[in-house]
């Protein structure tokens, strides 16, 4: 009877682990706007080389830095009175370091070695490839599994980009792009089903 009731128990705690572990709010809306503009960004700029047009890869990249940084502000003050309560904070803070971390390495990258000449600038989109991967699956590891797929298909792209770097925009864009908006349109999912779970809030 003993072993019953503890055994029981054993399985309630780790339920509520597991519960506890899956209360995520990774704020993958940040996928989804800078997967959105990688979508838009680099098939516009290969589309402009193929077609011999003016070389704006630099306004292209301030733009795209711009709307994003904006983006990035203005949804998180939109939704920060709209988020999961009671998250793994623990997890969130890995996530929110992986992408700090690979996010940095890129920009360091992209300034440092075409600045010093070790770097092509043709080998930019490469950098940024590479380094969405590598937040992907770090993402995958720590939170869920179709990021582990994305960062499959994100890799793929680096890969196949590097075999025909004349396409590498149109190669990398959706795989990127794609690559981060589709699991973090899921995560979004996942996140208001939680939230619709929990006591409605009267805010004062």
């Amino acid at each position: 009877m003993n072993t019953e009731i503890a055994s029981n128990d054993l399985r309630y705690i780790r339920e509520i682990l597991e519960r506890t572990r899956r209360r995520v709010d990774p704020h993958a809306w940040h996928f989804v706007l800078w997967g959105t503009i990688v979508l838009l960004w680099y098939p516009t700029h290969n589309l402009m080389q193929l077609n011999r047009l003016p070389d704006w890869r630099f306004s292209l990249f301030v733009v795209a830095l711009t709307v994003g940084s904006i983006g990035s502000g203005l949804f998180g003050w939109r939704m920060s009175r709209r988020r999961l309560t009671a998250a793994n904070t623990f997890i969130s803070r890995q996530i929110g370091i992986i992408v700090s971390s690979c996010g940095g390495a890129a920009i360091l990258l992209n300034i440092v070695g075409p600045l010093t000449g070790i770097l092509p600038v043709g080998l930019v989109p490469l950098i940024w490839g590479f380094a969405y991967a590598h937040i992907a699956f770090g993402v995958g590891v720590v939170y869920s599994r179709e990021f582990l797929v994305s960062a499959a298909v994100i890799f793929a792209g680096c890969i196949g980009a590097m075999f025909r770097p004349e396409l590498s925009g149109l190669i990398l864009g959706p795989c990127m792009g794609l690559g981060m908006i589709v699991p973090g349109v899921i995560s979004e999912h996942r996140v208001r089903k939680m939230m619709a779970g929990e006591p409605k809030r009267n805010d004062t």
